[in-house]
Parts: C-alpha cells; structure tokens; sequence
C-alpha cells in the first residue's frame, strides 16, 4: 500500500478492457460536406475529449453517419467518402489503443438493413398466417375473400367438432363460398407479410421492412449486403481495431408491439387500413421443415395455434414453437456467428424483450439455446436507478447464466438513462447500478449514459468501475441453486393477440408460468441465495459429483428448483428421476404439474414458495455465506478461482448498511473500498470455519472481501 492508502494490488493501467463503451451514431460530429482533413482533426479532438478523458474504454460506431434519414437511406452501404472517412477514424482508434465495436446496421432491429434487404429481395421480407373463425349453424352459408393487405389464401378448414375437414379445393383463388352441412367453424387460413403493427414500425428508429429471421437465404442476403463493403473498405481493421459486431434486437416477429407516442420516419410507408388480425410467425417453407422435424403435417392443427387449450398442454403449440426456434436459430445465429468468426469478429449484441419471461418466449423463444452461438451476449438495461436495476432479476440473471454455462467471458449491457429522471441520477447512483449488474455476472458496458453526466462524473464510474471488473476477472461465480426455466410450458399455453404487446391479455396459465417464475427469482435475490437459470438442454446433461450437481462449465450446484410449470411439456421426467436416484436435492415447485412417474418419486423436496428453500438447502451442505445483519438492499457475489475467493457488496439504497456476514474461510480477508479506492482491514472475528464480519457501507457504495 502506498502512502496515499492506494490497494497494492496489480491493477492493470491498461485497463480499457474493464471501462464501458460509448455508443454513438453520429461519428464525432462528421458531416459529408467537410474536407476529410479537417474531419480527421474534430475527429482526433473528439476521441480525446469524448472518449479517452470521459474514462471510456472504447467505441461502439455506425458505419455510417448522415445528417437526414432520406440521406442516410439513399448513401447507406455505399458511400465511398463515409467509409474513407470511417478508416481514418479507426486508425485514430488503433494508435490511442480505444477498442471498436460497430453496429451491423444503421437502426434496430438487426436484420433489415434499413429496408434495403426486402427492397431487393421482395421474398426475404418476414412472414406470417392469419387463422380466422366463423361459426356457422346448419345450412347456413358463407363467402369470404382475402382481408385487405394479406397475401394469399393457404387453407380453409371446417370443424364439426368431431373432425375437421381440408375444404380448400371449393376455393376460387381467394374466395371461398360454403354452406355448412353441420353446426361447426370454417377456419379461413391467409398469408400476409408482417409490417403493419409489429416491431419494425412501433419504435424509435426509422421504419422499414423487416427479413424473415428464421430463413437462412434472408439472413445471408442481410449479411451479404451489410458487410460486403464492411469487407471491402474495413477489413483490415477486423480482429484487431474493430473486436465486434453489434446486433441489436433481432427477433421472430410474433407479436403487435403497441404504438409509441412518436411519429419516426418511414422508409416504407405504413397502410393502417390493413386489418390486424391475430397472427402466428411462419415462413415460406415452414410446413415443409416442420414435417421433416416433427414428422407430420401442421396444416390441419393450425387452428390450435390460435385457440386456449384452458389448463391443458398443447402438443402442436410446442411442437411449432420448438421449430420456429430451430429455425430462428440455424438461420440467424448459427450463421451470423459462423460468419463473424470467418472476419475475426466477436457477435454481440441483444435480444428482445429480455425483461418478462412472456417476452422472452413470444420473441426469442429460448434464450439459453438462441444465445449459444453468440461469442458476447447481452441485454439491454434502461435504467441506472440502482432500485430499479435489482427489481429486474429475470433481465440481469437470464444472459450471464447462458454465458456461465458455455464458459463465456464476456457478458455485455447496452445501459442508458432512458427510461430515468436525469436529474435524479447521481453518479453514485449510476456507479451503484453498473456494480449491480457486475455483481449480476454482466462485465461489459455499452453506454448511452450521455446525458447529465460531464467528463468529470464519468471517470469517477469508470475508473472505479475499471477496478471493479479487474478484481472480479478471476474465476467463476458461485451460486447455490439451480433454477430451470420453464419456457416450454409457456409455449404449450401461449396464444395469440391481436392486441399490441402492452394492452393484451395473456392465457391464465401462461400468465401463471410467467409471473410466478418472476416472483421465485425476486424472492431468491430477498433471501440471498445465489443462483443461476438454466434450459432443458443442460439438465439433460447434468450429473453429480460429491452429492453436488455439475452443469455446464459452471462450479458444482447444492441443489435444483423446478417452478410451476409442466414437467411432461418441459421433457424433464427422465432427467429427474435419474438425478433424483443419484441423490441430488430436487426443490419442487408444489404447483408444478408432475407426470405420473415423478407422484410417486419419495425424495422431491416440495415447496410452496422459493422462501421455504432458504430454510431447507444447507440441511446437507453449510452455508458458503450467512448474511445476519444488514442484507435487505444488498446485492452480492462470489467469484472462485484456483488461489483467492473474492465477495463483493453493493449497497442499492439511500441508507447506510451495517452488514454483518458470516463466510465459510478461515484466512483473514483483505478489504477494498471501492469508491475511496483503498484497501483497509475488516472487522473480523473467527468462530470455527467462518469469519464473522463487519462492513459498513454507505448509501449505494461497495466493499470488496478477498480470501
């Protein structure tokens, strides 16, 4: 330590690697009209001033800047001057060692390339089927043609209630006339692109046609034509200067999203004449690759899709959930990242909807399998009010448990003020925040924390949050328990809407399934136990080892927490019953509906909510940790590696804490105060196996114990 108290630690300087990224659109004030000398110079002043001295530790930029949308649309990938001048920018990045990542494309969501995809390729644009009933009586008739705006009519189908019959063929193209030879429903099946209502016109940036996400030709076609001058006039920078590629919320497009109170630029003009019908997601070849998945024909079973099935599991809505996301998968991430590795290029990025679990299944489907490709997944986080942040544990924990499993080292958070009262986020606040989410496995940030924060405020966070990231680089996070995400239940029980995403109403049980997994998480982070979420295809291949359950590259679990959801849907049985024989701690949701098998299985430890674990998890094991004192607005973690054990707190409120913990160590601890940056000496006391400690942290500040 020196004489100014400094941690004798070795904290690298070249810490840029532990520092955020600035987001930016604009290209440090670039405009087309000005010589590329002087461009060059506001472009090296801005990197110093907005960069380097704000304490970033790097870039992300668009690889392209102009000054109106309609410029932007009619230069975008192919303005030679912009790309000029972006190299010049680059090599300025290269010499003051600041890293770049570049987004993929100009606007959100990934994938349309400002609309230049579907404009070339009318047949990547995104897809999907509309199912409408009409009840008919006996001998009553009707004709129907195809709704204004939709494409084609596929099927049309009648179902007496004892069988359903393909009466297509009576169809005159589009038009079908019938007259019902039994009380029944005629099922009137239509194609239509989906624009009107979903993502791409209810946000922010600029409006355009979207690519079918689960066709590989519309995902190459998006490549092909974002990166082949990427390639061009950029490659030499790839793998070194510029490290990733963002991508950014990406999706199926399963769902009307519902209207913002901002009129954005349309590229391509909106009908609102168009009837918004409820829909499902398709694609041109959906049948023909969902026959050879699932070995038979959905064509007659469309109408389940878009109908409750009340308390009872639908095999065709899982069925065609688990191959959309196949589909979704194969195509846009297996691909993307398959072609990133080609240029020496990281993926990164995120999804949408990561906050609610309904989200993540109308949108992503499974998180854990669409995100295994991806070399630095992410999330988005809206918010730096340090309350806010921990209320959101389905959003923080989703992304940096899949990374945890597949061992990856880099978890990366887009992190802004968006959705916060600028004027009440301090930076300590804004510090506090990000040492939440660092504490939540998330270790690199994208900021748009641009506003009300000067250069003087953003290398307080920064550097401190630099240090942060250095002393938990090491090692692997430890968490108690094991918590199974429950997405294939919510497939069986999810049905459509023709009600944007904030309006609509969700099945009873699908809302069951989701809102109780969130409540089980925000009760795990109340009684402080660790824990990390993972998918059926990790407890497929979990195992146990020294009566503790090894998943993943993970450190070994106490035990595993099955909620409420559908075991025959999720496909777990087996998987139970093995660990269960091998001895492992299975905690069941008493909810949860279990096959026959599993009702008479003895050793299911069932509770009624996640609290009751906290008393039952360390009758087999002892606790790594015993918080006494203190805990209610603490945010912790715990990260091992092969020489040390180092514990952070956060303090996330407005009050001094005097927290005192217990920790399963025998070594004496060295402290690290996070804001002052010095070490000091806890407040120790040894009682067996464990050192009984006092911390007192003040408002939204941190301490750090390392064994």
């Amino acid at each position: 330590m020196d004489k100014k108290g400094k941690l004798s630690m070795n904290f690298s300087k070249n810490d840029n690697n532990f520092r955020p990224l600035k987001m930016l659109h604009g290209h440090f004030g670039y405009r087309l009209w000005q010589p590329y000398f002087w461009a060059m110079f506001k472009a090296k002043r801005s990197i110093n001033k907005f960069v380097v001295k704000a304490g970033y530790g790097g870039a992300v930029l668009n690889t392209y800047n102009g000054k109106k949308f309609k410029n932007r649309y009619k230069h975008y990938l192919t303005d030679e001057k912009t790309f000029k001048y972006l190299r010049g920018v680059l090599k300025i990045c290269k010499e003051k060692g600041v890293r770049v990542w570049i987004y993929d494309e100009l606007g959100y969501p990934s994938g349309a390339a400002f609309g230049k995809v579907v404009e070339k390729y009318p047949e990547t644009e995104c897809y999907g089927i509309i199912c409408n009933p009409h009840p008919l009586k006996k001998g009553e008739s009707i004709s129907l043609d195809l709704p204004h705006g939709h494409e084609k009519l596929k099927a049309v189908l009648f179902d007496d209630g004892v069988l359903s019959r393909d009466i297509t063929d009576l169809a005159n193209q589009n038009l079908i006339t019938y007259t019902a030879e039994s009380d029944g429903t005629l099922y009137y099946i239509a194609t239509k692109t989906l624009y009107e209502g979903v993502h791409p016109t209810r946000k922010f940036s600029p409006h355009c046609r979207y690519i079918d996400v689960m066709d590989k030709n519309a995902v190459s076609k998006f490549l092909e034509m974002t990166f082949e001058n990427y390639v061009k006039y950029l490659g030499e920078f790839f793998g070194n200067t510029i490290e990733a590629v963002f991508t950014d919320e990406p999706s199926v497009m399963n769902q009307y999203f519902s209207e913002l109170p901002y009129n954005a630029y349309q590229i391509n003009p909106t009908d609102d004449s168009i009837p918004l019908y409820k829909f499902v997601a398709w694609s041109r070849n959906f049948e023909a690759e969902f026959k050879a998945r699932k070995g038979y024909d959905i064509t007659p079973d469309i109408p389940k899709l878009f109908e409750s099935n009340g308390d009872s599991p639908s095999k065709v809505k899982q069925d065609y959930y688990e191959v959309c996301k196949e589909l979704y998968k194969e195509a846009y991430f297996d691909q993307y990242a398959e072609f990133c590795e080609k240029h020496g290029l990281k993926l990164s990025g995120h999804l949408l909807g990561e906050e609610l679990l309904e989200e993540q299944i109308i949108n992503e489907l499974d998180f854990f399998d669409v995100l295994k490709p991806m070399h630095y997944p992410g999330i988005d986080l809206l918010t730096c009010q340090p309350q806010n942040v921990v209320n959101q544990p389905l959003l923080l924990k989703t992304v940096s448990s899949a990374a945890a499993l597949e061992g990856k080292a880099v978890v990366m958070s887009e992190t802004g003020f968006h959705s916060d009262n600028k004027a009440a986020i301090t930076k300590e606040k804004t510090l506090c925040s990000l040492l939440i989410q660092y504490a939540n496995g998330i270790n690199t940030i994208t900021s748009y924390m641009n506003k009300g924060t000067n250069a003087k405020s953003k290398r307080y966070c920064y550097e401190r949050l630099a240090k942060a990231g250095q002393l938990l680089k090491d090692g692997k996070f430890y968490s108690e328990l094991l918590v199974y995400y429950p997405v294939k239940s919510g497939y069986t029980f999810n049905t459509p809407s023709e009600m944007g995403h904030n309006e609509r109403d969700y099945d009873t049980t699908f809302e069951k399934i989701c809102k109780g997994f969130k409540t089980d998480l925000l009760d795990l982070e109340k009684y402080k136990i660790s824990y990390t979420i993972f998918n059926s295809s990790y407890m497929s291949a979990a195992t146990l080892q020294n009566n503790e359950i090894c998943v993943g590259k993970c450190l070994p679990f106490k035990a595993v927490y099955i909620p409420y959801c559908f075991i025959e849907a999720e496909g777990i049985e087996q998987d139970i019953l093995r660990l269960a024989k091998l001895g492992a701690k299975i905690f069941v949701n008493e909810g949860a509906v279990l096959t026959p098998a599993l009702k008479e299985l003895q050793n299911l430890r069932f509770v009624k909510s996640t609290q009751q674990i906290s008393d039952m998890l360390y009758t087999d094991f002892s606790q790594n940790i015993i918080f006494e004192k203190g805990a209610e607005n603490i945010v912790y973690c715990n990260k091992i590696s092969n020489d040390k054990s180092t514990f952070m707190f956060v303090n996330s409120s407005a009050e001094l804490v005097e927290l005192v913990v217990k920790i399963h160590e025998t070594k004496a601890p060295i402290g690290y105060d996070v804001i002052s940056e010095t070490k000091f000496t806890p407040n120790t006391e040894k009682i067996g196996d464990y050192q009984k400690i006092l911390l007192s942290i003040p408002p939204y500040e941190a301490r750090f114990l390392i064994f």
